[in-house]
């Protein structure tokens, strides 16, 4: 008698969770579409972001070295630096939004960034962008990859492209998915480098 019990019992809840979970899986859905409303500033049209939309998966990676001679070339007491350059990082996915991360880049051989992406897309393909954290930290191995140097800079090319794409399909600004916390940041530029035939005054006006 208490076995029939248990088992009638077993089926209700069952039936109950069948009819049940399709309507609070609806109300999450619904939930989530009204967390995510954004409204325009140009108007007071109210734009809903589909979070399934949200969904996506990254297709390829690549990157293009741009150089260009300075100039003056300018040195410190280790190195000169001739030429100036950027790394440019694209990152796309197959919702059809791409990502751009853009990586400083000072070395003269443009084949040393596109090198070391190749090795990096074995951990960031057929991820999802939005996990910007695991992705980072399989790119981050700190006996091969990472710490410093070039390495590190197209590490960070490829972070900045994921969130890009968080950016452009959430319709917000990164500062917001930061959680807005400031409208200001501080901002660090070097100078003082020497230059040949730079006078002490020429040194003074730039500093």
């Amino acid at each position: 008698m208490e076995a029939s019990f248990k088992k009638a019992n077993h089926t209700k809840n069952t039936e109950y969770l069948n009819s049940t979970l399709p309507n609070i899986q609806n109300q999450k859905y619904n939930c989530l579409k009204l967390t995510l409303q954004r409204r325009t500033t140009s108007s007071s049209t109210v734009t809903i972001i589909d979070p399934r939309s949200l969904k996506m998966k990254i297709t390829d990676v690549s990157l293009d070295s741009y150089r260009w001679p300075r100039n003056k070339p300018i040195r410190n007491g280790r190195y000169t630096y001739p030429n100036s350059g950027i790394d440019v990082v694209e990152v796309k996915t197959d919702n059809n939004i791409t990502g751009i991360g853009l990586a400083g880049a000072l070395h003269d051989e443009p084949s040393i960034g596109p090198a070391i992406l190749k090795h990096l897309k074995q951990y960031v393909l057929d991820q999802d962008p939005f996990d910007t954290e695991k992705i980072w930290s399989d790119m981050w191995q700190p006996k091969l990859i990472g710490r410093r140097g070039i390495a590190t800079r197209v590490i960070s090319g490829i972070d900045i492209a994921l969130w890009d794409i968080k950016g452009k399909a959430t319709g917000q600004p990164l500062y917001k998915l930061l959680g807005g916390f400031t409208n200001s940041m501080p901002v660090y530029i070097a100078g003082g480098y020497y230059e040949e035939n730079k006078t002490l005054n020429d040194l003074a006006e730039e500093m």
